[in-house]
């Protein structure tokens, strides 16, 4: 597939109506739903992905994509992981829970830490820990390593078989949306951080790539601007829903950016989400996604009350995630893989390893020094 420039178009709608939604004051109530947008093109770009690179050996296949998707996330992750773990240990007298979620997120499981603590994500105890924000990741992190083995079974043939891959991604789609419906009410945290209640959302875009690439020609013609107009009004739409309504909208936003992915190309729309400047805020939206919940959760613990004001929060957001971008993220993806991609992965769970033990020890060290201050007061 050929770069779609409205696709990080996409991405900078879902990244400014998270930060809209955690921002004081919540600007958005159901800004959360930029999280499942993201889940949605993660899908789409995934599996082109998967089509674009199939070498002939299972075991290439398998380490060189995990290679890529370790030097697309891992860097920002342990950099901002290592900043926000630094001030948390300085300024946090119960750091603790956020340690503990950072260290998960570092090997992708900061969703599994987080439901284990039963941690409800709307609770306004949520934004105590400075990684809550990172249960996303985990979902993705996770999908990524079971998706690839769906996807050279049911796609890997002489001629790919995207019939067998459309069948069991469907089947495996309604089944977790029947679960994130059913655990939803019964067990919020269950439907809202565990990989199995979201594949659908990653299924679905999925889906759409396949039907994508099977269109002989994506042009644009009488209708299709104004059908592109009217998803892209629905999806705006969701933002505004009252958040109790959060199963109904997730649902819709989820099938209304597949439709998009689809349909939108060659249309009106395609070219506003293409603009340059909306774009770059899409190329920059991982950044954004992981400095912006940090600022919010430990504005309190840094800043008097006076100064933590929403357009301050933004500015920071916006210089940290620029420098991350051209500083963090580009650059290892412009250096060469090593050859079957292993090398890539050990450099990734060895820097998060040596972080994640640092963190660790320098927390069990702060709290014994503390304890020892409280028993010799």
């Amino acid at each position: 597939m050929q770069y779609r420039a409205d696709v990080d178009g996409l991405r900078a709608l879902a990244v400014i109506a998270v930060i809209l939604n955690h921002l004081p004051g919540q600007y958005l109530p159901s800004g959360f739903l930029g999280v499942d947008i993201f889940f949605v093109i993660s899908g789409f770009v995934v599996t082109a992905s998967l089509f674009g690179n199939q070498p002939e050996n299972f075991g290439q296949f398998y380490s060189n994509f995990l290679a890529r998707r370790i030097r697309r996330l891992w860097p920002a992750l342990i950099v901002c992981v290592a900043l926000t773990s630094i001030i948390l240990l300085t300024f946090d007298p119960f750091p603790d829970a956020s340690i503990r979620t950072g260290i998960a997120s570092l090997f992708g499981v900061s969703n599994i830490e987080l439901f284990n603590a039963e941690l409800d994500y709307f609770s306004a105890s949520s934004k105590f820990n400075a990684f809550t924000h990172t249960w996303s990741l985990g979902v993705e992190e996770q999908f990524y390593i079971v998706f690839p083995l769906i996807f050279w079974y049911f796609a890997r043939t002489e001629k790919i078989d995207t019939y067998a891959l459309k069948r069991i991604l469907t089947i495996l789609s309604l089944l977790s949306l029947s679960l994130f419906t059913l655990y939803y009410s019964s067990n919020q945290p269950a439907a809202y951080f565990l990989m199995p209640m979201r594949i659908w959302e990653l299924g679905a875009g999925s889906l759409a790539f396949i039907i994508y690439a099977k269109t002989e020609e994506v042009a644009s013609h009488e209708g299709s601007t104004v059908g592109a107009a009217l998803l892209l009004i629905v999806l705006l739409g969701c933002f505004l829903v009252p958040e109790e309504h959060a199963v109904l909208t997730t649902i819709l936003a989820v099938t209304v950016t597949a439709f998009l992915l689809v349909r939108q190309p060659g249309t009106a729309i395609q070219r506003l989400l293409s603009i340059p400047s909306i774009v770059y805020v899409g190329k920059i939206s991982y950044s954004l996604y992981l400095y912006h919940w940090p600022i919010v959760s430990l504005a309190p613990l840094l800043l008097p009350e006076e100064w933590r004001f929403s357009g301050l929060y933004v500015v920071v957001m916006l210089l940290l995630s620029v420098l991350s971008y051209h500083l963090i993220e580009s650059p290892p993806r412009k250096l060469s893989a090593s050859k079957h991609g292993g090398l890539d992965i050990a450099v990734g769970f060895g820097a998060s390893a040596m972080l994640g033990a640092t963190v660790y020890v320098s927390m069990t060290m702060l709290e014994s020094q503390r304890m020892g201050e409280y028993a010799t007061a």
